[in-house]
């Protein structure tokens, strides 16, 4: 099935088909959330096979039944939750018994419930080990499962209900507290991080019922997508499509490289290991709303086109314009794709090559402190892609803040918060510039871009110099940034102004390729224009159209 843009023809074969595009959209959509029921359905099989497992375990006296090799006992509560919850999972991936299933799930929510009050009240209720068969001497509570076992069972058991009762969102919400304690007690252990899989001096949550409790909270997840943010994950949407390509690298790439780096630190570099350890989840949490959000950005843009195409097709029309919308999609995705993988890649590799060298009596502490900041620098420059991505997303995106905006204040502010001019001095010279009638934070964007754009392309072998001055005005002023650099060919001109790409001689200079197509979007949003020309000291010159205020 093909999640991307709609192809132009497509308008005309569905309404000769007698069926529109969004409702060859609905039933893709219908399809992936089909195909997520049945990985839900699953995931239940899998959870009762574990829970029956452990009490199994617990029957034979068999260890390593009840521990998977983790080293730590699932409790014969958490077993029997875990086959409950499984169970459940399953009958609402098949959408039978939805009363009975939600009163099942309060009753799965009970024991954790008075497990968790034993703990805040110290009480014992006589629910822990009433088969008798958690006999281990060193326990001072025989039989109770970890407090974390039981938040996340709780968790799992309250999203259940949700779910058989057809409350979406409220599922998702308590879905993803479930995740959370799991994904933390994960890390925890895969980092060695006691504090994250313990809570005090009371008994700690197995790797294998974290794992567990974290695939319920997936599968729940899978089977609420028809509301809330996870059916902008499952739509048709642009939104949909980026969310469904980044959401599984991004979770890896953070984990491998949080990894890879404690490793390191392990090799003698460093010696904070928790510290490593809360990165590792921050960045993954990071990642996760990062990409929901630029999901949503691109939802509000799609539904834009969405309604533009359903009037071509109610009037039988082909559309050149749904066409170029699509291409322009298609590129700006391939273009994001193929230029983040680039520091991506780098990480990878010099991860790979950190890793190499731990085994290594000939690396030394400033080899590895070399690669970790090459990683670093690598990371920083993928950061910065994605800012200048969100941004450029944004602009159009809200509705414009119209006042009257003093140019020269503005460039002089711009001026100060610029990490550029702080690396090399610039000689600005500022004309009689005017006021403006246009948005503020728009403005000092392009400015911003304009101003940085000089500073790192002008050759080190002169001083930076940028003559900012009036044009002509005629109820827009044209506003030339002149620089003294080496000037722009013709030819690149144009192609400097999309998305991704760079002049020829620019690889001696960082940056992203977006800054000037940042400039042309934003003076086009603003009703102007944006230009080059040749400076008149043989350099380039950056020219705005803006509408001046009255």
């Amino acid at each position: 099935m093909n999640a991307g843009p709609i192809p132009a023809s497509a308008p005309a074969a569905a309404a000769s088909a007698g069926r529109s595009p969004s409702a060859l959209r609905a039933e893709a959509v219908h399809r992936r959330q089909d195909r997520l029921r049945l990985g839900a359905l699953g995931v239940g099989a899998l959870l009762v096979l574990v829970g029956g497992c452990v009490l199994l375990g617990w029957l034979l006296d068999v260890p390593g039944m009840r521990t998977f090799g983790a080293g730590l006992d699932m409790k014969v509560n958490a077993a029997s939750g875990l086959l409950a919850t499984g169970a459940l999972i399953a009958l609402a991936a098949v959408r039978t018994v939805p009363r009975a299933g939600a009163w099942l799930a309060v009753a799965a929510f009970v024991v954790p419930a008075l497990t968790a009050l034993e703990y805040l009240t110290g009480a014992a209720l006589g629910i822990d080990n009433v088969l008798g068969i958690d006999g281990a001497p060193a326990s001072d509570l025989p039989g109770r499962m970890a407090p974390l076992t039981a938040i996340g069972l709780m968790a799992v058991a309250a999203a259940l209900v949700a779910t058989f009762r057809r409350r979406p969102v409220v599922a998702q919400s308590i879905a993803l507290v479930a995740l959370a304690v799991a994904l933390v007690a994960l890390v925890g252990h895969l980092f060695g991080v006691e504090s994250l899989y313990r809570v005090q001096e009371y008994t700690s949550i197995p790797a294998h019922t974290a794992g567990s409790v974290g695939l319920a909270a997936l599968a729940i997840l899978a089977l609420n997508t028809s509301a809330g943010i996870l059916s902008v994950v499952v739509g048709g949407t642009a939104g949909g499509v980026v969310a469904r390509a980044l959401l599984p690298p991004i979770v890896l790439f953070q984990v491998l490289v949080s990894g890879l780096v404690l490793w390191g630190v392990t090799g003698g570099a460093f010696d904070d290991r928790f510290g490593f350890a809360l990165v590792a989840v921050g960045n993954v949490v990071g990642g996760l709303v990062l990409v929901l959000f630029l999901a949503y950005a691109l939802r509000l843009s799609d539904l834009r086109r969405a309604g533009m195409e359903a009037a071509l097709v109610q009037a039988h029309e082909e559309s050149a314009e749904l066409a170029a919308a699509n291409a322009v999609l298609e590129d700006f995705a391939a273009m994001a794709a193929h230029d983040l993988r680039r520091p991506i890649a780098a990480v990878r590799g010099y991860a790979e090559l950190l890793e190499d060298g731990l085994d290594d009596p000939d690396r030394t502490v400033e080899a590895q402190r070399d690669l970790v900041a090459r990683i670093q620098t690598a990371a920083r420059r993928g950061n910065e892609m994605i800012t200048d991505i969100l941004a450029f997303a944004r602009i159009g995106a809200q509705a414009l803040e119209l006042e009257e905006v003093d140019l020269a204040a503005e460039i002089r502010a711009v001026v100060e918060e610029l990490d550029a001019f702080e690396q090399r001095p610039v000689d600005l010279v500022l004309g009689d510039l005017p006021r403006l009638r246009s948005d503020r934070s728009l403005v000092r964007l392009i400015t911003a871009n304009i101003l940085t754009n000089a500073a790192h392309y002008v050759p080190s072998d002169r001083e930076a110099r940028v003559v900012v001055e009036v044009l002509a005005e005629d109820g827009h002023a044209v506003i030339g940034f002149a620089d003294n650099g080496d000037g722009i060919s013709a030819g690149d001109r144009g192609r400097l102004m999309r998305m991704f790409e760079r002049g020829t001689e620019a690889s001696r200079v960082p940056g992203t390729g977006i800054g000037l197509a940042i400039c042309a979007r934003a003076a086009e949003v603003l009703g102007g224009r944006f230009w080059i020309e040749d400076g008149p000291g043989g350099g380039a010159r950056f020219c705005l159209a803006l509408p001046v205020a009255h």
